[in-house]
């Protein structure tokens, strides 16, 4: 059974430890009764060794694939042995760890779970593959071999804080470099979020934003698996492209009840229809409505307001824009990452 309550738990530990030492956010994350029971580890003892986080911890978190052996998973396992939970959180219980000798990348000893994540973050693939996954988040897709080393060196440096190397990695040339401009395509979560700063747009209603993401492919707190959202163009596909079209555009005209307002949302959500496929499309409509927050009959058991449009009179007089020209270039300066032609 799932528990919300152990989710919220991890988020936290995301917020507390993300701009922290990668050290310290590796062994919460381990020690999380989220990850706990997702996989499996509160079940392995010194008798049974269950392998799931060892190999997840290695493949996807810390070194990639090919930078570890099939033994290296198991001896691992065992140092991750007593690692379980109870109703309050993590708890060590020494009756099921395995305190035996372990030989785990080139490491030979009796070592627990504290040992591995300390000798995993030793080994100079485990910077290049952080250096890597950073890069590719943050600056642009397929960095080239001197970024990534640039950049694995300085979390060595740094002794695995992540603050002042990722402080480094924004203020550098390769960040603001041309090549990095346009180049990454936004999550749901950014899309929506980051439209509504940029635009001064406030959320009126939280539930319907969160079905608005989960519509483009991303449902807050339900990834799809351990390794999370593959993220880029996998965001994009002919349902979800017209979902964030459609999004956008109740979050700019609103979410208001009224037969102009469910016209457009009708209209939006055809995408490339035809007029006569409007009475089809009346109840893709209304779904799109219920999504921003203007359904007769809610889906939660909570209010929701309507979503209020956009006014963009109140930012052309609070930004003194004189003509049309400025007008353009001030949102293409807010919202593109590139000049227009």
């Amino acid at each position: 059974m799932k528990s919300s309550w152990h989710t919220h738990q991890l988020n936290d530990v995301f917020r507390k430890h993300a701009a922290g030492n990668f050290k310290q956010l590796t062994i919460e994350v381990g020690q999380s009764p989220s990850m706990l029971r997702y996989l499996d580890n509160n079940k392995s003892t010194k008798k049974h060794p269950n392998e799931n986080w060892a190999r997840e911890l290695m493949e996807l978190f810390t070194l990639g694939v090919g930078a570890y052996t099939e033994n290296d998973i198991k001896e691992a396992a065992r140092a991750f042995t007593g690692w379980q939970m109870d109703e309050d959180g993590f708890v060590f219980r020494g009756r099921n760890h395995d305190y035996g000798e372990k030989k785990f990348l080139g490491r030979t000893g009796k070592l627990n779970g504290e040992d591995i994540v300390d000798t995993i973050l030793a080994q100079a693939a485990c910077s290049r593959f952080m250096a890597r996954n950073l890069i590719e988040f943050f600056v642009r897709p397929d960095p080239p071999k001197p970024l990534v080393e640039a950049l694995a060196a300085e979390l060595r440096k740094q002794k695995w804080e992540l603050r002042p190397a990722m402080k480094t990695l924004f203020k550098s040339q390769a960040f603001f470099d041309p090549a990095s401009r346009g180049c990454l395509v936004k999550s749901p979560v950014e899309l929506v979020v980051g439209s509504s700063r940029r635009l001064g747009i406030p959320i009126a209603n939280l539930v319907a934003a969160e079905r608005a993401t989960a519509s483009m492919g991303q449902e807050i707190m339900q990834p799809p698996n351990v390794k999370g959202w593959d993220g880029e163009e996998k965001w994009i596909n002919t349902a979800t492209l017209f979902q964030r079209y459609n999004t956008i555009g109740l979050m700019l005209t609103g979410g208001g009840d009224g037969p102009q307002r469910g016209r457009m949302a009708r209209r939006l959500s055809k995408g490339a229809g035809t007029e006569s496929d409007e009475s089809s499309d009346e109840k893709a409509g209304d779904e799109m409505m219920t999504m921003m927050g203007s359904a007769k009959t809610p889906k939660s058991r909570m209010n929701l307001e309507p979503q209020p449009a956009y006014d963009p009179l109140a930012t052309v007089r609070a930004h003194d824009l004189k003509s049309a020209a400025e007008i353009v270039r001030f949102y293409e300066r807010i919202l593109l990452p590139k000049e227009l032609s």
